[in-house]
């Protein structure tokens, strides 16, 4: 059977293109077919790479008997995540309500109006202890919606009604430095002390509350706080949530020392990761986050970047249906890439990477960094060997799809990486990050110049301007120090687009300083979202924040005070606004924690006359890891106030106050 799903160009619903489920993509004749009918809906959100969602997949949306009942009784809507954002969101509110949890798959009954009544997550094909199977699901709810009516609306009503108190504004409440302490504090107080990272098990890397806390400890001269960072950077990069042979992370392990991941590996935790690496190193000069941070760049050039140069979304947890099986090794199977004749160097790196011998060859070891190689040199050169043999093995599937967020992610972290630790191929890797940003703009926008979040797809999120903003902000300034105008001047005008379309089409005019994440309200259920909570990734006006704040620091050079102003207002009036976010989840935070701490830095820029590579060299190492850095005399860059005679000069400002411009 073919679906309704065949033309997508989701990879997750092309992925359900041939169930024997009578799928229906989101929208209003979804929901138009189960009031004719007069029958619940199933809305089923996942992903591409989810394995979870593989699982379900094959034990019932794959099963002709589960695929007859849920074609009988329900209408079945299927929604890719990474491509609705804001559908996910609301369904997710609906299920930890209903359920007391959340994840993927997500499954929602609701009704023709797209109110839910009964959600969970994952559902097994047949009934096991504690929890009925998809048949007797199916049948309960059909057996419900017939027979109790007044007791789904009922429901309904009230479950919408948590809906839209998600899509409120939230409660003024300034973002001040007291606030900032009581995070910093509950972040101390939640730390695991022997394996880094905050809580047990699952545990997810705290990308944005690393960067967070990088910039608070460059700012305060906090020591411990840099001190903390690096106890959760060396477990995770040591550990087997970092693919010691092909370099980036793993969405989260099961266990609390990083060790056993779960496979996924996502475009989003490793830009926000690379981030986050970057600036520690830069803070602190620490090797192993340096090391780490040139091999997750390296990942997710070749492994993530597409033809057209934007950034695909994910990487499957499964191979030929096997969870985690090109990451798992062997002893034979390093043997095998090793070749003959190199049993010392198999004996070798199988201690490093703690590949036990005994494993059974069907389940293997996650590699991982045991201890540190006594040859470093020996130890690159074979971990070479490793992946290039890798290379040649049954792949994970990849999601295709491009998301505007996601792509310009990879810009930032990617651009950032190239400033904050020069000689990681930083010509290279501001070329690629050049190249996305102007693909995003030939590639995501609508015949009438709105952005969107994907090639043809609805209009950009919140999220998507946001992550597009900053990246223009910070590739403008990276090709200004070389004396790229077309390049700069490309990145101040994607700027401008990006911020102007957050001014006009997601702005709450009723309450200042609040954002929607959508620009328009979602199909049925008339709604726009609206979340200040960070989830895997930061809140998106966290971000339209950072955006604001970069934003102003770049166009400011140019003379443009006038929107450099407006823009800082829009960012401190979102600081001042999203205090009660932070103080209510703490471990939450990292986006507002990398906010705060910029808007409480300056936020800092420089302009550099002349800039030589020495010169450069030694200004970046003063100056914080979220400073800009431009050169004078590209795209209409300059100082505020005369430049000297010649050699290198620069001018610091810190928060719209300058400096002289002074030697470098």
């Amino acid at each position: 059977m073919v679906n309704r799903l065949i033309g997508s160009d989701s990879t997750y619903l092309l992925q359900h293109a041939g169930d024997p489920v009578d799928w229906w993509p989101f929208g209003p004749g979804a929901f138009a077919e189960a009031a004719r009918r007069d029958v619940p809906v199933l809305v089923s959100i996942g992903y591409a790479a989810c394995h979870w969602c593989h699982v379900m997949a094959r034990e019932s949306f794959s099963d002709p008997g589960i695929a007859a009942l849920l074609n009988e009784h329900v209408v079945c809507v299927k929604v890719d995540r990474e491509q609705h954002p804001d559908i996910d969101a609301l369904y997710m509110q609906a299920t930890i309500a209903l359920s007391g949890h959340g994840g993927w798959p997500m499954t929602v009954f609701t009704d023709p109006e797209g109110r839910p009544f009964y959600a969970d997550t994952y559902v097994p094909p047949e009934d096991r202890p504690g929890r009925p199977g998809m048949p007797r699901l199916i049948r309960a709810v059909r057996d419900t919606w017939d027979n109790r009516r007044e007791e789904i609306a009922d429901m309904g009503k009230k479950v919408h009604g948590m809906m839209e108190l998600h899509s409120a504004p939230v409660r003024p409440v300034a973002t001040g430095e007291q606030m900032l302490e009581r995070v910093t504090s509950a972040l101390r107080d939640a730390e695991d002390p022997v394996h880094g990272g905050f809580g047990g098990a699952p545990k997810f890397p705290p990308s944005a509350t690393l960067l967070g806390l990088t910039r608070r400890a460059e700012r305060t001269g906090d020591a411990g706080l840099h001190t903390l960072v690096g106890r959760t950077v060396e477990s995770m990069v040591r550990g087997g949530i970092f693919d010691q042979i092909g370099g980036g992370f793993a969405r989260y392990t099961v266990d609390a020392a990083w060790r056993t991941p779960h496979f996924e590996k996502m475009l989003d935790d490793n830009a926000l990761l690379l981030r986050a690496l970057s600036a520690h190193a830069h803070a602190t000069g620490d090797p192993l986050a340096a090391r780490a941070a040139t091999q997750t760049a390296q990942f997710l050039c070749s492994r993530l970047r597409r033809d057209d140069g934007l950034f695909a979304t994910s990487l499957d947890a499964d191979t030929d249906g096997v969870e985690g099986a090109t990451y798992r090794y062997t002893r034979e199977r390093v043997s095998t890439a090793l070749g003959s004749g190199a049993e010392a160097d198999v004996d070798w790196i199988c201690s490093v990477l703690g590949i036990d011998a005994a494993d059974a060859p069907a389940a293997g070891s996650v590699p991982r960094l045991s201890r540190d190689p006594d040859d470093l040199r020996r130890f690159l050169r074979l971990r070479k060997r490793l992946a290039a043999a890798r290379d040649r093995d049954p792949q994970p599937g990849r999601d295709e799809t491009a998301t505007t967020a996601g792509t310009a992610m990879a810009v930032t972290a990617l651009t950032e990486t190239a400033d904050l630790l020069p000689g990681s191929n930083d010509a290279a890797l501001r070329a690629t990050a050049a190249a996305a940003l102007r693909a995003v703009d030939r590639l995501h926008r609508a015949p009438d110049g709105v952005l969107l979040r994907f090639r043809n797809g609805s209009h950009a999120s919140l999220a998507d301007l946001a992550w597009l903003a900053v990246a223009a902000a910070r590739a403008a300034a990276a090709a200004s120090r070389t004396g790229d105008t077309e390049t700069t001047t490309d990145c101040l005008r994607i700027l401008r687009d990006a911020l102007g379309q957050i001014e006009d089409r997601h702005t709450d005019p009723e309450n200042p300083g609040t954002y929607f994440d959508s620009g328009v309200a979602i199909p049925v259920l008339g709604l726009r979202a609206r979340d200040p909570f960070d989830t895997a990734v930061p809140a998106g006006v966290a971000v339209a924040g950072e955006a604001f704040f970069t934003g102003a620091a770049v166009v400011g050079t140019t003379g443009d005070t006038d929107t450099a102003d407006r823009w800082t207002d829009h960012a401190r009036r979102i600081l001042a606004v999203h205090g009660e976010v932070a103080g209510a989840h703490p471990l939450q935070a990292g986006g507002w924690l990398c906010l705060a701490e910029i808007a409480a830095a300056g936020p800092t820029r420089a302009v550099v006359i002349q800039p030589t590579p020495e010169a450069l060299r030694r200004l970046r190492a003063q100056l914080d890891s979220a400073a800009l850095v431009l050169g004078a005399g590209t795209a209409g860059i300059h100082p505020d106030g005369p430049e000297p005679g010649d050699g290198p000069a620069v001018q610091i400002c810190r928060d719209g106050a300058c400096g002289r411009v002074v030697p470098l």
